[in-house]
């Protein structure tokens, strides 16, 4: 019986240490309240037009997941004709002690010749914009795609960022969507979901298991 009931604290630590392991899930409901949560939105474009970064425009395409709109998006007019774009989207400080991964949903509007590439990359805490390791290129395309980024343990503190860039002549329309950053334990491990579903099931069944044995009795 002790025995048993040992068993059932550590699978419910584990659960519980599993769930811990994501840090920001991001759905992008309300563009402007990111700020408050510890996001960095800037549009550097030059010369710049408009706030650049905005809640998705559902007559274009609408989001991955959640309401219509509820996806960031940036688009050509971040810069005035003729000039040059330059959107940035940076998540707040996370822990990547001992590594971390991130997956966000990125899409495009196919139209015409033009094309919508992003980078993408971590950086060592700094609040400066050239500190990114933009060490990830990825082209949109016209459907929903999920991306992943991976930083090797060793980083205390780092942001992730993704940049939206190019000649406002040659770009078009980006929506982002679904953001997820999930930080590495000790082990180096990251618990997946499918693990908690086991955990939880292995311990329904001693419960039942138990009950039987009652009855039986």
């Amino acid at each position: 019986m002790i025995k048993k009931a040992l068993l059932a604290l550590a699978i419910s630590g584990t659960m519980l240490t599993a769930q811990a392991a994501v840090v920001l899930n991001e759905g992008f409901d309300s563009v402007s309240a990111l700020a408050a949560s510890g996001w960095t939105l800037t549009n550097a474009s030059t010369p710049a037009n408009g706030p650049g970064l905005l809640n998705g425009n559902v007559d274009v395409f609408t989001a991955y997941s959640g309401a219509a709109n509820s996806y960031l998006t940036a688009n050509y007019t971040s810069a005035a004709e003729g000039g040059f774009i330059n959107d940035w989207i940076v998540t707040p400080e996370f822990s990547a002690l001992y590594g971390a991964t991130v997956t966000f949903w990125l899409r495009g509007e196919i139209y015409q010749n033009f094309v919508d590439t992003i980078t993408y990359g971590f950086n060592d805490g700094s609040t400066t914009l050239s500190s990114f390791v933009q060490s990830q290129v990825m082209t949109a395309t016209g459907a929903w795609t999920q991306v992943t980024a991976t930083i090797a343990a060793g980083t205390a503190n780092t942001h992730f960022a993704i940049n939206y860039a190019g000649a406002s002549d040659v770009v078009n329309y980006i929506g982002i969507d679904s953001m997820v950053i999930s930080v590495n334990d000790a082990t180096g491990d990251v618990p997946e979901p499918a693990s908690l579903a086991i955990l939880a099931a292995g311990l329904i069944g001693m419960g039942a298991a138990r009950r039987r044995k009652n009855k039986q009795a």
